[in-house]
């Protein structure tokens, strides 16, 4: 919290203060932690602990106007490592460290939202003490979406411009200053960042990091929960989910199973006949797991 007061995030307001329309905008927050693992062996690789805003309570017109946030289509992201792959390019990432916070409101095209959290469970404060809101959190229904208008905003000022129909892929065109081109996309704050040449790119990355607080991470090795196996040599590029899977089958006991070709047996014909007269819960609940575990993959 001392980090989030020193980056102006916070202005301390007594609640009884507001007036009626801001009371309404007054929402809970907690500390969320999340332990991150390694895509190939799914040993724990970092603990995370950011602070959230319960955004499940805002209402559209209120906290937010809009929350849409623009993120390349998943064939976009591939297609993006399958030029990095054909092509013989570098294809580096960088981590930014807290990116919500990085965010500007004033970067949205719409108003900005104003709204109001009380402290965290665990945090020590005065008694009917809430917080201004002046930087995204984390679960804010517009926090994606003011992190891409920040980052357009900023990469156009760079000489960027956006890739066609993708807003969140921009190209940047040789020039004196960095003199190959370059192509990047962000995933919210996942980035793929695509050079011919090493040096410009690693100019390019620490031009980057004078604006947004971050980590240079080097050759891409995961994207999106998913291990990026690279072999520059015979210019081939494979993503794998090992980990995510073994979770999977763990999760569902489903690790001494059998594979097989196809999902049931053959011949088996199903009909609303063989539907039970009464729902079983957790069976239903189950099947909804398994089928969104699936289309993770």
């Amino acid at each position: 919290m001392e980090g989030l007061f020193s980056r102006g995030c916070f202005k301390k307001h007594p609640l009884l203060d507001l007036t009626p329309a801001q009371r309404k905008c007054v929402y809970c927050s907690l500390f969320h932690h999340k332990i991150k693992h390694n895509t190939k062996t799914g040993v724990v690789k970092s603990l995370k602990t950011s602070l959230v805003v319960m955004g499940n309570q805002m209402k559209k017109g209120e906290a937010h106007v809009d929350a849409f946030a623009q993120v390349p289509h998943s064939t976009a992201g591939r297609i993006m490592m399958l030029i990095a792959a054909a092509l013989d390019l570098e294809m580096h990432c960088i981590d930014f460290s807290q990116a919500f916070i990085q965010a500007d409101w004033a970067a949205l095209p719409e108003k900005a939202p104003q709204f109001f959290i009380r402290p965290p469970s665990g945090w020590k404060e005065e008694e009917g003490v809430v917080y201004k809101c002046l930087q995204p959190l984390y679960c804010h229904q517009a926090s994606a979406r003011c992190l891409h208008f920040t980052a357009d905003k900023w990469m156009k000022s760079e000489g960027f411009v956006q890739s066609g129909f993708e807003d969140s892929i921009w190209i940047r065109q040789p020039d004196e200053q960095l003199p190959h081109a370059i192509l990047m996309s962000a995933h919210i704050d996942d980035t793929l960042i695509l050079c011919e040449d090493l040096d410009t790119l690693s100019k390019f990355k620490a031009l980057m990091l004078t604006r947004f607080e971050g980590t240079n991470e080097g050759d891409v090795t995961e994207y999106l929960g998913c291990e990026v196996v690279r072999d520059r040599v015979q210019r081939t590029l494979h993503l794998r989910q090992s980990a995510y899977i073994q979770k999977v089958l763990t999760f569902h006991a489903m690790t001494d199973a059998n594979p097989v070709k196809t999902p049931m047996e053959q011949g088996v014909c199903l009909s609303k006949r063989d539907s039970p007269a009464v729902v079983d819960v957790a069976i239903q609940t189950e099947y909804c797991a398994i089928i969104g575990h699936i289309s993770f993959m």
